[in-house]
């Protein structure tokens, strides 16, 4: 109890007497975030002259899911631990600085604050005298971080869909498929919408022949016929590639048909003239005949054909069937060809492939008809007009008199008389105007009710 009593005796002298006693502090981060340490130094710091050759003191740690460590400097005696601590000097020299570090680890999930102190702290002076010193803390910031996981960047480079906005797309699509056509589009449509669909990754189209994409890289301006297209892709990483090909056609293509286009049958001649979209047809085959050679021309040369039937004819009716697969799509059409074998003694019957009728022809015999009809009409009207008017001027009235009576004369007489009537109207007609159709009309329908009334 006196040791005790004589040393804070002590301590109060010495703190009159030097006003920059030593001191006991850490430097360091003031916040550590969610993961990461902050390392605090335990520095000491002397007045000029002070010459301390031991400090005693105690290290907490005040705070929940951290975790720490303690290093002590090389060159210092002693032991620093979280507790009571004592450091001293070597031999012939002093304590002065950084004695060690306190490492502080945040392990909390949520924000919070540790709180670490240097306290009891007595320092002794060279001749073993001893002072009480100040204690110390410090409060440091445990933030809470959210940990965002970044994602590696992608090496694929395959499409996961590719749709388009018309026609019909062949194979079905898979992504390490790298070539494709698309067809059934009308010749009306002239563009077309791409849809590619890439996980992480980038695309571009290109025409590569036919159609036109400058303005509007994914809805190509397309040509008729075939168009074929690039779409190129890469992958997020940078790493990887890919070149997918679509030919894509405008208009009516063979490509992929499931039609014929002829059918050949060696020695005869079907009944009906064939056309690729009539699938039924006939024929007739003498008695002594139980096989036909068939050629079946396919419109896309890479379609599967398969004839079944031509062979073991029966008499009667047997039906041929010639089967048109697409090369890529499930498109079928099946061709029927019913072949009857006739009796024996039996004569086929004359059959003629059936011919299509020429319109044209038609509206040209039309034209001719109505052309002659017009004339016709012409024709009778010029002559009831022209030549019955001529008639009727010979059958000349008899000469009427003043009382409206009919005057008979002879024939000379009449003749005179019509000869100066004539005379007169010649010499009328050059002083008079010439009289218009309608006039004359009038004129010839009054000498018409003449006769009739002279009748």
């Amino acid at each position: 109890m006196k040791k005790i009593f004589k040393l804070i005796i002590c301590t109060l002298i010495f703190s009159f007497i030097n006003v920059n006693a030593a001191t006991l502090t850490f430097e360091g981060p003031d916040k550590i975030q969610q993961g990461t340490s902050g390392n605090q130094k335990i520095m000491l710091n002397t007045a000029a002259g002070e010459k301390i050759i031991k400090v005693e003191f105690e290290l907490d740690l005040d705070a929940n899911y951290t975790s720490y460590g303690v290093t002590k400097t090389s060159y210092i005696l002693g032991e620093l631990k979280l507790g009571k601590s004592i450091l001293s000097a070597n031999s012939g020299s002093y304590l002065n600085g950084e004695l060690g570090s306190l490492t502080v680890t945040n392990n909390t999930g949520n924000n919070n604050l540790a709180i670490i102190k240097i306290k009891n702290i007595i320092f002794t002076y060279e001749g073993n005298s001893t002072q009480i010193g100040i204690d110390y803390s410090k409060q440091i910031t445990l933030i809470a971080t959210t940990t965002t996981l970044t994602k590696p960047k992608s090496n694929n480079a395959l499409l996961s869909n590719l749709t388009f906005s018309v026609g019909n797309i062949t194979p079905k699509f898979d992504s390490n498929i790298t070539e494709y056509k698309v067809f059934g589009i009308k010749d009306t449509i002239k563009t077309i919408t791409i849809n590619p669909t890439c996980d992480n990754c980038m695309t571009t189209v290109n025409c590569e022949l036919g159609c036109n994409n400058v303005n509007n890289q994914y809805r190509p301006s397309l040509e008729i016929g075939k168009n074929i297209i690039k779409i190129s892709t890469l992958s997020e990483s940078g790493n990887n590639k890919m070149d997918y090909l679509i030919t894509i056609y405008r208009g009516e293509t063979t490509d992929n048909s499931s039609f014929l286009s002829n059918i050949e049958i060696e020695g005869f001649k079907l009944n009906e003239k064939f056309t690729k979209k009539n699938l039924d047809y006939t024929l007739e085959v003498p008695n002594d005949l139980t096989e036909l050679i068939i050629n079946a021309t396919s419109e896309d040369e890479k379609a599967k054909v398969e004839i079944r039937g031509n062979d073991n004819l029966i008499v009667g009716d047997n039906v041929i069937t010639i089967t048109v697969t697409s090369s890529e799509t499930e498109s079928v059409n099946i061709y029927n060809i019913t072949v009857t074998r006739l009796e024996v003694g039996e004569i086929i019957s004359s059959t003629t492939p059936i011919i299509e009728k020429d319109d044209s022809n038609n509206q040209t015999l039309l034209i001719v008809l109505l052309v002659l009809g017009g004339l016709a009409i012409i024709g009778t009207s010029a002559y009831f007009i022209f030549f019955r008017k001529k008639k009727n001027d010979k059958k000349k009235p008899e000469i009427i008199t003043d009382e409206g009576n009919i005057k008979k004369k002879s024939k000379e007489t009449e003749v005179s008389i019509k000869e100066n009537v004539l005379a007169d109207e010649l010499d009328m007609i050059d002083k008079k105007v010439k009289p218009t159709i309608d006039e004359a009309l009038a004129d010839l329908m009054t000498t018409k009710e003449l006769l009739l009334d002279e009748k």
